[in-house]
C-alpha cells in the first residue's frame, strides 16, 4: 500500500528553456505576476540522491498569489530541469514538516531521491525530489 504524503500542496513545478518567454506565456494565459527571479548560482549545491553533483539551476521564480503557485525553473545544460520546450510540467510540491523524515518513508515505500541538497549527514534536506516507476516527480520541501 503506497504511503501518503503527509504535507501541504506547495506548487506546481514547471521547467523551461527561456524563463523570461515562460513568465510571459504561462503569466499571461493564467494571469500571473511573478517573484524577481533568483539567480540559480547563489543556491546550495545539488546533489543527487547517493550524494553525487549535479548540474543545478540558471534561474528560478515562483508565481505570486494563491491559492496554487506556479513555479518557473530555467535548468543548466545536463540538470534535472534542463528542456527545450517553453514550459512543460515536471513535478508537484509539498510543504512537509521533515524532508529528511519523509524522504526515508518515501524511499521505504518504493520511491527514489532524484536530486537534493545535503544537510551534513548526507541525508536530503531543505527539498527533495522524489521518482518512483509509473509515479508524477513529487518534491517535498520545507515551508518557507
Amino acid at each position: 500500500m503506497a504511503s501518503a504524503i503527509r504535507g501541504i500542496h506547495a506548487h506546481v513545478g514547471i521547467v523551461t528553456s527561456d524563463l523570461d518567454a515562460a513568465m510571459a506565456s504561462v503569466g499571461g494565459m493564467l494571469g500571473l505576476t511573478w517573484e524577481e527571479p533568483f539567480d540559480g548560482a547563489l543556491a546550495p549545491p545539488f546533489a543527487t540522491g547517493d550524494g553525487a553533483p549535479t548540474p543545478g539551476l540558471r534561474r528560478t521564480t515562483t508565481s505570486l498569489g494563491g491559492p496554487m503557485r506556479i513555479e518557473l525553473l530555467e535548468g543548466q545544460p545536463g540538470s534535472v530541469w534542463q528542456t527545450t520546450a517553453l514550459a512543460e510540467l515536471h513535478h508537484v510540491a509539498y510543504w512537509v514538516e521533515d524532508v529528511t523524515g519523509t524522504a526515508r518513508a518515501m524511499v521505504d515505500d518504493g520511491w527514489t531521491v532524484e536530486v537534493t541538497i545535503m544537510d551534513d549527514d548526507s541525508r536530503p534536506s531543505l527539498f527533495a525530489y522524489m521518482t518512483k516507476p509509473g509515479e508524477a516527480r513529487m518534491e517535498i520541501t520545507t515551508q518557507p
